[in-house]
């Protein structure tokens, strides 16, 4: 009974933070529209780790908490889950062919870069606050280069909304929504945290394995969800670019932010199987979007798969490693 109870608060806590998330961008968006912020500042902040807050809450928490597998696996499976899931589930099921555009070429490249810059500081057995540190300077740095980017959206280049749109935003009723966002995230994350530790020890599974899928999977909602309706509408620059930019956020600002909290232990699995999963699948899709191939509805299948298979061996190999 206890168990189900546990199953019960982390369902609903990853609702809390995928819902809180949702209300966070768009009460912010609307208050920072008040005060006349142009739509570029609010694109670059917002929309930009939007979907990633999540994983954000998820992490701090565990961070705070000092509990670095549920950390690592909210990163790793994540990406993970993004490209082999999300990606997947977008290109299998909607039979749009979604080509690469240069600004995706270059932004992942930048993923590449993040993605092995987390791989190779994962042999210090841990990653602590002056990597972390480091890890948010890129970060920092992405974000300038894509203000510069020609190829960025033109309704972000700085325009100020028009007054008669401020008119229309009841600041006391997004206040609200803003401060109960807030409870959404914060309160659903420091519920998930008790409940993976409670529901690893009852499936005799570690809290590493339960934040690689079942956190990863639950938190990576909101990226699925603008994943299918941007490949559904054949928008291959959102869909790419939220896939880029969430797992930007997640290595180089979660993952920053959650080693300047407390280090992240890295753990035989992760540095042996998981990290290096997720390094060959951020190259596979880097060498698509580089070369401008298309993406197939047979290869969304493939990665579909691939993410099973990955599972899988996790769970094969979890016993082995830890």
């Amino acid at each position: 009974m206890t168990l189900l109870v546990d199953v019960l608060i982390l369902v609903f806590s990853i609702a809390a933070l995928v819902k809180g998330a949702d209300y966070f961008v768009d009460s912010s968006s609307s208050i920072a529209k008040k005060f006349g912020i142009s739509e570029f500042i609010i694109g670059l902040t917002l929309v930009s780790v939007g979907t990633s807050l999540p994983e954000m809450g998820a992490a701090v928490a565990a961070s705070l908490a000092g509990n670095s597998k549920i950390v690592l696996g909210d990163i790793v499976g994540s990406n993970i889950a993004n490209i082999a899931l999300v990606l997947g589930v977008a290109v299998a099921f909607h039979t749009t062919d979604v080509k690469a555009k240069s600004s995706q070429r270059k932004f992942s490249v930048y993923l590449v870069i993040a993605t092995f810059m987390f791989f190779i500081f994962s042999f210090l057995g841990a990653i602590g606050r002056t990597i972390g540190l480091l890890f948010m300077a890129f970060f920092v740095t992405i974000i300038y280069f894509i203000k510069d980017d020609k190829h960025f959206s033109e309704e972000l280049r700085g325009k100020a909304y028009r007054k008669e749109d401020k008119k229309k935003i009841d600041m006391r009723v997004q206040s609200a929504v803003f401060l109960l966002s807030l409870i959404f995230i914060f309160g659903g994350a420091n519920f998930l945290i008790p409940a993976v530790q409670s529901i690893s020890s009852g499936f005799g599974v570690s809290e590493l394995m339960v934040s690689l899928v079942v956190i990863a999977i639950g938190t990576s909602l909101p990226e699925l969800a603008v994943s299918i309706s941007a490949a559904r509408k054949k928008k291959a620059d959102l869909l790419l670019g939220n896939i880029i930019g969430s797992n930007l956020s997640n290595l180089l600002l979660i993952g920053g932010i959650s080693a300047v909290i407390s280090p992240i232990v890295i753990d035989s699995l992760s540095l042996f199987i998981t990290i290096p999963i997720m390094l060959l699948l951020t190259l596979i899709l880097s060498i698509f979007i580089r070369n401008r191939w298309e993406f197939k509805a047979w290869q969304g299948i493939t990665a579909l798969i691939v993410y099973v298979v990955f599972i899988g061996a996790s769970f094969a190999f979890q016993n082995f490693f830890i």
